[in-house]
């Protein structure tokens, strides 16, 4: 989470949130915002977004679920998830295949259509034209009129973007790297190189975040989708001898960080208390030390790392990236940052 502090005009203050993968409820989280939409302070004098590197649904279904669970409506305006910023390769890639990886069933392949890419393919596309593709899944009824039946050896795919954490590792590695390793794109086109000599330019691969782990009502953090982008490289490395070159964004990347601050001016051109000054004091609030708090450091912005999910240590220097400051919760940190801009509700 984020909350976001512009200290010219009339206004003292603008709020933004993270959100983490999960989507069960943290019982902090209604306190918060009611905390932050109390009288004298309220939405409008602390504009928000929520920035997350979860994914997997479109910025409209989270949007939905976060108003469902917080009790205050949430623009899908307001969203950053980990694939969002896939939107500025749409002019590159609207009209050339790309394989969309990670997500339950085809949810991944209509959130890429809805921001604009009109050839995307999925891993299982490639199992219902050939089963020897990855012999150990089989495809349910369920499953089936769900993918496109095509000629895969006929498709010479531009890029691979991987939106959220595969479901299945292996038929996700598999297929990856079989067109990484192609020499046109072409699943059944062998590569021009052997191993231990340079291989040729494959194709570009984008990762939506590198988060190893994340937290959620398990008691120990999960792997998450940086996990499976090191064991694609890993097993590319030892297939081709080279390393594998990716694009990473998601926190803590510097791209991200940029898409949500220029996200949070327009939020806040667009209040009722609107000045023309620049944004001065930005308060991340966030569970995961190695995405949150080490982007919003790196970015020149206030940290504040919660103990409700990846992190479960009491003092700033448990922790690898340390924070300005801990909080054990969501509730106390919104109370500490609008504190900090002199604030008491």
């Amino acid at each position: 989470m984020s909350l976001e502090n512009k200290c010219t005009g009339q206004r003292k203050g603008r709020l933004c949130k993270c959100q983490n993968h999960g989507v069960y409820p943290i019982a902090e989280g209604h306190a918060n915002w009611q905390v932050t939409a109390a009288s004298g302070i309220g939405f409008n004098r602390f504009p928000f977004i929520l920035c997350t590197n979860g994914g997997g649904v479109s910025e409209s279904k989270r949007s939905q679920m976060l108003t469902e669970e917080l009790g205050v409506p949430i623009s899908p305006k307001l969203l950053v998830q980990s694939h969002t910023i896939f939107n500025q390769f749409v002019p590159l890639y609207h009209d050339k295949p790309v394989l969309v990886v990670g997500g339950a069933s085809d949810q991944c392949r209509k959130i890429a259509e809805e921001y604009g890419f009109n050839r995307v393919y999925t891993p299982q596309d490639f199992l219902r034209w050939n089963r020897a593709v990855w012999p150990f899944y089989k495809l349910s009824e369920r499953e089936i009129p769900k993918t496109k039946q095509e000629d895969m050896s006929q498709v010479a795919f531009s890029a691979i973007f991987v939106m959220h954490d595969p479901f299945d590792w292996g038929l996700a590695t598999q297929v990856s790297i079989d067109l990484l390793t192609s020499a046109d794109g072409i699943i059944t086109h062998s590569p021009k190189k052997t191993k231990n000599q340079e291989l040729h330019n494959h194709i570009p691969i984008y990762f939506s975040n590198p988060d190893l782990l994340w937290g959620n009502e398990f008691p120990r953090p999960r792997f998450g989708q940086g996990a499976f982008q090191i064991a694609l490289c890993e097993n590319y490395r030892r297939l081709t001898g080279q390393e594998l070159k990716v694009w990473i964004g998601g926190k803590p990347s510097r791209e991200t960080y940029q898409f949500a601050n220029r996200l949070l001016q327009d939020v806040s051109r667009g209040l009722e208390e609107t000045d023309d000054g620049e944004l001065k004091n930005v308060y991340m609030i966030g569970d995961n030390p190695a995405s949150d708090i080490q982007g919003a450091n790196n970015f020149g912005w206030k940290s504040i790392l919660v103990q409700t999910g990846v992190f479960q240590g009491e003092q700033p220097t448990d922790s690898e990236f340390p924070p300005t400051i801990v909080k054990p919760n969501v509730l106390e940190a919104v109370k500490w940052s609008l504190a900090q801009e002199g604030y008491s509700p």
